[in-house]
């Protein structure tokens, strides 16, 4: 295997891959290798997901878990249930991704492995906020930040922080949610974790919107928009620059060719990966001229 120095490089020797990795999953299933077809899609999991391979992604990981039970490998099934989790967010299927954070998140406590238990618990909570259920979503966030704190872990203290101030946001409440997003990007700069700032940045240029700042949100966009793209995620890259799009047209009349070049390449993206949201950009473009 060659040596992966950096981000892109990473993703695109997965790339290479990635029929491979597909072809190896099912032969350790085939041959009973239940230890290998488990701990494949596991450390897969981000690259399948970022790359937008979400029919793939599940695959997998509804064998892996199969795998983990079959040996009743503890670790293994709580941390594929907290991938499954994610598939089944990303697919908007609620309370199938429910019940995979959960049943993950008691299996993480009783090994006594605090970042998968706090992870899966930060999931929970996220299915409910996405249901706007903010005040439901809110024990589950601090529940994940107690785990956090306790076990010392900088990002899961960060993408805590940040969930709670996006259920701010949900609840009205500007101001906090501001600062909560605020504090967030400040650890993930301080951890050097660029995927998570991104992740941070693009909610806080939201709320700068919310907030009638297009200027302050247009910065957030634009470097959470520069990172998605380093990763190679094009859903989050199409997500950011939609977003960047808003913040031009809301400064005036000057901006609004930026506006429409963002739109432009949002649509590019979502529509060679058959995401929905091309409709909403065809809308926006149409109604810029």
């Amino acid at each position: 295997m060659p040596s992966l120095s950096d981000v892109p490089s990473a993703m695109d020797w997965y790339e290479r891959e990635r029929l491979n990795i597909l072809a190896g999953v099912q032969q350790a299933m085939d041959l009973g290798q239940y230890d290998i077809a488990w701990r494949l899609p596991v450390v897969s999991d981000g690259f399948f997901e970022l790359r937008a391979y979400w029919r793939e992604w599940r695959d997998i990981h509804t064998d892996a878990l199969t795998a983990a039970q079959t040996i009743n490998d503890a670790l293994g099934e709580a941390s594929v249930r907290r991938c499954l989790g994610d598939v089944c967010w990303r697919f908007g299927e609620h309370q199938e991704a429910l019940r995979h954070y959960e049943r993950g998140a008691v299996i993480a406590h009783d090994i006594g492995d605090a970042w998968i238990e706090g992870f899966s618990t930060r999931g929970s909570g996220l299915i409910y906020q996405e249901m706007g259920e903010h005040a439901r979503s809110v024990p589950y966030f601090d529940r994940a930040l107690e785990i956090f704190q306790s076990s010392d872990n900088a990002r899961g203290i960060g993408m805590s922080v940040l969930s709670l101030g996006l259920s701010r946001r949900g609840s009205g409440d500007l101001v906090q949610a501001a600062m909560k997003c605020e504090e967030a990007v400040r650890i993930f700069r301080q951890i050097a974790d660029r995927w998570s700032l991104a992740w941070g940045l693009l909610p806080l240029g939201e709320i700068y919107l919310d907030m009638s700042s297009p200027q302050q949100a247009r910065q957030q966009f634009e470097e959470a928009v520069g990172i998605f793209r380093d990763f190679g995620d094009r859903r989050s890259e199409a997500s950011g620059l939609r977003q960047l799009g808003h913040a031009f047209r809301l400064q005036g009349d000057d901006a609004r060719a930026r506006a429409r070049e963002c739109w432009v390449g949002a649509l590019e993206i979502f529509e060679a990966i058959e995401d929905p949201r091309s409709d909403e950009i065809r809308d926006l473009l149409r109604e810029a001229g």
